[in-house]
């Protein structure tokens, strides 16, 4: 066509080839060549209605299929949390209870019997085994508290029972000492072992012998012996003495000097 060629026309001619896109239709324009020369073009027009609306129709059916799709992965991921994500949650509460309050009472909720089920069943096991080792601990504790306070009663009894002894131990030892200072002022003093060996005198005893200290301990009492008595008045004294009975006699002593003393 050459005559009535418009300015679109004129356009889709300036190419080879031109396709446009209207809003229901598909146009294609080539150019008819007779050797170098544009003797003028043929169009051609599809009408797309149809495509368009069969387009419309697959658009809603694949959204029809994606609200489909989103509402089922809500279903399942709901059920999907009340099966899986669900005793998690609860094991993860019982978890942080027990950290926190150290209560090993505390027990996880099983909801199910497969692998969650059995790690709920290991959780709750060990939750078992360490309440039981805290209730021994506590008694152990316990048993311990009451050993040592008892412990502790005994030591304070001993205690007061030890002041006491010493209080009466210093009494005996006061006694003593002024029994000792009465003898010593008033009496000679000697004592021996069964075999006569001299183990104590006092200062009256060595005042009256003439003889130190060192010289009387460790030395046998015929040291002193004066020749006044006959041997079986020493043998009547620690036969006597062996029984123990008080022996009473007047015996003479010879002193360092020679001198005797009754």
């Amino acid at each position: 066509h050459r005559a009535g060629i418009t300015n679109h026309h004129a356009a889709l001619l300036s190419t080879n080839v031109a396709t446009v896109f209207a809003a229901n239709s598909l146009r294609v324009v080539q150019p008819i060549m007779r050797g170098s020369e544009r003797l003028g073009y043929i169009e051609v027009e599809s009408d797309l209605a149809a495509l368009v609306a069969a387009m419309k129709y697959q658009a809603g059916i694949a959204a029809g299929l994606l609200v489909l799709a989103t509402g089922l992965a809500y279903v399942l991921s709901a059920r999907l949390q009340r099966i899986v994500s669900g005793p998690i949650l609860d094991l993860l509460r019982t978890t942080r209870a027990v950290a926190t309050d150290r209560d090993y009472s505390l027990r996880a909720h099983k909801a199910s019997a497969d692998e969650l089920g059995q790690l709920v069943d290991g959780f709750n096991d060990m939750l078992e085994q360490v309440q039981a080792r805290d209730r021994e601990l506590r008694a152990a504790r316990e048993l311990l508290e009451a050993r040592v306070a008892e412990r502790t009663q005994e030591l304070q009894q001993e205690v007061v029972e030890r002041q006491q002894s010493e209080v009466r131990l210093r009494t005996a030892l006061h006694e003593v000492e002024s029994q000792q200072f009465a003898l010593n002022e008033s009496a000679i003093v000697d004592i021996s072992d069964p075999r006569g060996i001299i183990t104590y005198v006092n200062d009256r005893f060595c005042a009256i012998s003439k003889y130190s200290r060192a010289e009387l301990l460790g030395q046998n009492h015929r040291m002193l012996n004066s020749g006044q008595h006959p041997k079986e008045l020493f043998q009547t004294l620690w036969a006597t003495v062996k029984r123990g009975e008080v022996w009473r006699a007047r015996v003479c002593n010879r002193a360092k000097d020679g001198s005797l003393t009754w």
